[in-house]
């Protein structure tokens, strides 16, 4: 561009040379010469412009020579000035050539990082491409699969409908059994049902008596146990709880014939509460041969059930072995007795019953140190029940005797005679509570209080109209 901007600077200054206009002299050497009556006057005229021609044209020549001059000084010019522009497009075209190749190393570079970056995009879609074939393949599997499935079960169903006839009464035949089945299964649910909810209300009433048995109320606690029974009469363990307190109340035939249906479960309680119900019958027969009879079966059956479980216990919370002490007390066996008693005393040690019949006994054979021990003990664990419930009269008939055979005056154990005649209903238990007291007024040194005591508990049974009954 600047080489073409020198040049057209020269042309245009040649042209403007040229394009000058001649001096007036020059332009006046041209005309036509004058009349020739002046001749003279003529010659001098036309010398004198001849002169003026040539000064004229020494004047174009000047300035034809000047302006060749300046053309030349400007050919220099542009020619120095085209070099310079030369040099100056040289080396911007070189600069320009360099950022050209730096844009195209960096274009490649960027190609070629784009290149890696599509070459693992390609890669990419390629593999899940392949991906994507297996899967379709796979499915394509399974649909041909699935199809054969169809297939079959779509001839089986072909197959079938020409028997759909005699599938249709063989469903309704079944619908009549399942019909039937359902009422069945009905009443026998409902019959479970209700069975169930007896033995929830039976357990329920065997729970209030136990609670009764608890507080000494043996009367409410049978009740609760006959409804129960008559609730879930297979229920051994009902029979068992309410044979046991029917024998305690005396009422042998019942409570044996809830025990004999107990013992179908061969649970041990129900053996020993059945062996003391029948040594309580050997009790009451006069016939010792007869009463040595059920002593000696009711003894077999106590063996058996410590053979099994030295350690039972009955509803009470006593050893079920104290009834065997006692049998072997009332048959004179007194060493077996007390073995027997000191067995049960290790059982339930926070009892009294045991010590204090230890006590007695030790009392009756004269050994009166070891019967004081036993006494004091036994009024101590007395008292402690007491002071947790004052309605068991069977710690305070234990209580009692130890204070009797402590020698303690009849007016000081008066009061708690007064509170057991108020609290038992039953004379049974008064009849227990007098053959201790006799066991004491057989000793050698009988405590002073024990005559005036047996005649309060003798009078107290009779006036209740019922000595005969046990």
């Amino acid at each position: 561009m600047n080489r073409r901007f020198m040049l057209s600077c020269a042309l245009f200054a040649l042209a403007f040379s040229l394009l000058m206009p001649l001096p007036a002299s020059a332009q006046d050497a041209t005309a036509e010469p004058a009349p020739s009556a002046a001749q003279d006057t003529t010659d001098t005229f036309l010398l004198q412009r001849a002169e003026d021609a040539l000064a004229a044209a020494d004047r174009t020549l000047n300035a034809i020579n000047l302006t060749l001059g300046v053309i030349q000084v400007l050919g220099v010019i542009l020619v120095v000035l085209g070099g310079l522009a030369a040099f100056a497009g040289f080396q911007r075209n070189r600069e320009e050539r360099n950022r050209l190749q730096n844009e195209l190393q960096n274009a490649r570079d960027t190609n070629a990082k784009i290149g890696e970056v599509f070459d693992e995009k390609l890669k990419k879609m390629d593999d899940a491409n392949r991906q994507l074939t297996d899967d379709f393949n796979v499915r394509m599997d399974e649909a041909r699969k699935a199809l054969g499935e169809v297939q079959k079960t779509r001839e089986k169903l072909e197959k079938l409908d020409g028997d759909s006839a005699k599938i249709l009464s063989d469903i309704q035949r079944i619908e009549s059994g399942i019909e039937k089945q359902r009422d069945v299964f009905t009443t026998e649910i409902n019959a479970a049902l209700e069975k169930v909810r007896q033995g929830a209300e039976a357990l329920v009433l065997s729970q209030f008596a136990q609670r009764q048995i608890n507080l000494g109320n043996l009367r409410p606690a049978v009740e609760y146990l006959e409804k129960a029974c008559e609730l879930d009469p297979q229920n051994t363990i009902l029979q068992y709880f309410l044979g046991d307190l029917l024998v305690r109340q005396g009422k042998l035939t019942e409570g044996i014939a809830c025990l004999q249906r107990a013992r179908a479960s061969r649970d041990p309680s129900a053996d020993a509460s059945y062996a003391y119900a029948i040594r309580q019958q050997g009790d009451k027969i006069s016939d010792p041969i007869q009463r040595e009879r059920m002593y000696s079966e009711a003894s077999d059956i106590f063996l058996s059930v410590y053979a099994s479980d030295p350690f039972l216990i009955d509803i009470s919370g006593e050893s079920v072995f104290g009834a065997l002490a006692g049998l072997y007390r009332r048959q004179g066996r007194l060493d077996k007795a007390i073995e027997w008693y000191e067995h049960t005393r290790r059982v339930s040690p926070q009892n009294s019953y045991p010590v204090n019949n230890l006590a007695v006994l030790y009392f009756r054979q004269g050994s009166k140190a070891e019967a004081d021990k036993y006494f004091r003990r036994a009024k101590e664990l007395a008292e402690e029940k007491l002071a947790v419930r004052s309605s068991d009269y069977w710690a305070r008939f234990d209580l009692m005797t130890a204070k009797i055979a402590l020698g303690d005056s009849f007016e000081s154990i008066k009061p708690h005679l007064d509170m057991v005649f108020e609290q038992v209903s039953s004379t049974d238990p008064l009849r227990k509570f007098l053959g201790g007291l006799q066991d004491l007024s057989r000793a050698t040194q009988p405590p002073k209080a024990i005559t005036s005591v047996i005649n309060t508990v003798e009078t107290e049974i009779a006036q209740r109209g019922d000595k005969n009954n046990s």
